[in-house]
């Protein structure tokens, strides 16, 4: 009956040694890969916000004119909600995001074209979205201070 060979002494401890270096290789690969895509998410986070607020914004602007009366976004007191309340719709705002208001409670829009005023200030991390309402003309704009500055 033929006997299993036995490997030499020199190379018994080599595919477990390879296997433990490639493991620490991939380790502080994914340690260099992981926080930057984390940056990434939470930008996502941070301009899908945004986007959802301006719309909300227009869009009940653009009620106040259709219908004649008076059309207000507002915002619970945790700053946790975004609402319409000509249509009831609500934007949450996710884990991490700020939300600040230069308006109290929110924004009203009015038929003639006018409206309450302010400004939203969203920001995660090193990451601010400013959403601007004119009060003369209810004109939406969109800035993003630190938009050169890495982000």
């Amino acid at each position: 009956m033929p006997t299993a060979r036995r490997p030499d002494d020199a190379t018994a401890g080599y595919a477990l040694l390879e296997t433990m270096i490639a493991i620490v290789i991939v380790s502080l690969a994914a340690a260099l890969v992981v926080p930057p895509a984390q940056a990434l998410v939470a930008s996502a986070r941070l301009e899908r916000t945004t986007s959802a607020i301006v719309s909300l914004l227009r869009a009940d602007r653009n009620s106040a004119l259709r219908s004649g009366t008076p059309v207000a976004t507002t915002a619970d007191t945790d700053g946790l909600l975004i609402r319409s309340d000509a249509n009831g719709i609500v934007v949450p705002i996710p884990y991490g995001v700020t939300v600040n208001m230069q308006a109290r409670q929110g924004v009203v829009f009015y038929p003639d074209g006018r409206s309450s005023g302010g400004v939203f200030r969203l920001s995660q991390a090193q990451s601010i979205n400013l959403i601007s309402i004119d009060a003369a003309t209810s004109a939406i704009r969109l800035t993003a201070p630190n938009a050169g500055s890495g982000r």
